[in-house]
């Protein structure tokens, strides 16, 4: 029986980030959280049972919790949640379970409690240290802050480590506030980081202010990326996907259900999830997620089959994101013809019977991407 990933939306946040785009409850801080997360809290557990009665047996290997902001629930409803997990669903004797924090959440004593709790793993969005770039994107959190974070998760030694987030392409930043950024990354020693490119066609409130901010431009970024790549495999964590890095045990085993296009549940507003050949969205307003629920055990808001040839091509387009790439007799000759053009450039090679990006290619990605799809479309 094949085992399956988790993931729970945790939408509530304490403020929205200048970059943000997803689906959040900021709350006012006169409002009644308490309220929102009981309330929260029961629908989850709801969805929770109708879910486990439909996988039946069949366990999970990773639990996320996402958000949002997960640190923003209180430790008795973070604890009430993993105990409803526990007894609705079997886990794999070494259940990855993770969960988001954000740095100034993480005051002492907190990560040991969350540890105490059964999670095997957390991620921190530092996105950066330099003062000013967090200052710009609306972080609650300030680089001491983050700084003491990781330093205390490392010092509780997670079983599945601890992760940070970094971003390229931010307003203020530099090769030289990049270069600070890396020097304590090697200092504090994650056992995983992200690193994420700013995304510039989304409306959110720094695109509105971009014009005005000093930001660096496309090459600029392009060159970090390569220079980012090189520098965290020099401190020991290997490139395993575009924007992921890790030492050697360390990788997301839950991300890496994504890349593999494998089952994962998809629990609280806004999440996704897939079962064989079915995906659905969950309603992305709490309110309307929570009425669903309460009518009919789950939030789904649209529910779509993909057939055979839809599901292979996302797993080719999911299967290239991972640096170990896919194997040649996955594509067709046709597929294969419309990438020879991205290999001559460079963007793709050979790794025996396989055939990746290059680092240069994962700049490059969603052109390599649509290639493959037209090829796939090709007669």
């Amino acid at each position: 029986m094949s085992s399956l990933a988790l993931y729970i939306h945790v939408p509530f946040c304490g403020q929205r980030c200048s970059y943000c785009h997803f689906d959040i409850k900021v709350l006012h801080p006169q409002s009644d959280f308490d309220a929102f997360q009981q309330r929260y809290v029961v629908a989850l557990q709801q969805e929770m049972r109708a879910y486990a009665a439909e996988v039946g047996e069949r366990p999970l290997h990773s639990v996320f919790f996402g958000g949002g902001t997960p640190s923003r629930l209180s430790l008795p409803a973070l604890r009430v949640l993993v105990q409803t997990l526990r007894e609705c669903f079997v886990t794999v004797p070494d259940c990855e379970w993770s969960m988001e924090v954000n740095p100034e959440d993480a005051v002492p004593g907190y990560l040991a409690q969350l540890r105490a709790l059964g999670l095997t793993r957390v991620s921190f969005g530092v996105q950066t240290f330099d003062a000013r770039g967090l200052r710009a994107l609306k972080r609650p959190h300030g680089p001491e802050q983050a700084q003491r974070a990781l330093t205390a998760c490392r010092e509780l030694d997670f079983y599945h480590g601890f992760s940070l987030d970094l971003m390229l392409g931010l307003p203020f930043q530099t090769r030289a506030t990049l270069a600070e950024d890396l020097a304590l990354v090697r200092r504090l020693e994650p056992d995983h980081v992200s690193v994420y490119m700013l995304e510039t066609d989304l409306p959110t409130s720094l695109d509105k202010t971009r014009a005005k901010l000093p930001m660096p431009s496309e090459d600029r970024q392009a060159d970090w990326y390569e220079w980012v790549v090189a520098e965290l495999g020099a401190a020991g964590l290997e490139h395993y996907e575009i924007s992921n890095f890790a030492k050697i045990g360390f990788r997301s085993r839950h991300n890496l259900t994504y890349w593999r296009r494998g089952d994962y549940l998809g629990l609280g507003p806004a999440a996704h999830g897939t079962l064989g050949g079915r995906y659905w969205a969950n309603h992305g307003h709490l309110a309307v997620w929570q009425r669903a629920v309460a009518e009919k055990g789950k939030g789904v808001a649209e529910e779509e089959h993909h057939d055979a040839a839809r599901r292979r091509s996302e797993q080719l387009i999911q299967g290239f994101r991972l640096m170990d790439g896919v194997p040649l007799h996955d594509l067709s000759a046709a597929q294969q013809q419309a990438l020879a053009p991205y290999e001559g450039a460079g963007l793709l090679h050979r790794r025996g019977a396989r055939i990746a990006l290059t680092t240069k290619g994962c700049l490059l990605a969603n052109e390599v991407f649509t290639a493959l799809l037209d090829g796939d479309a090709a007669p």
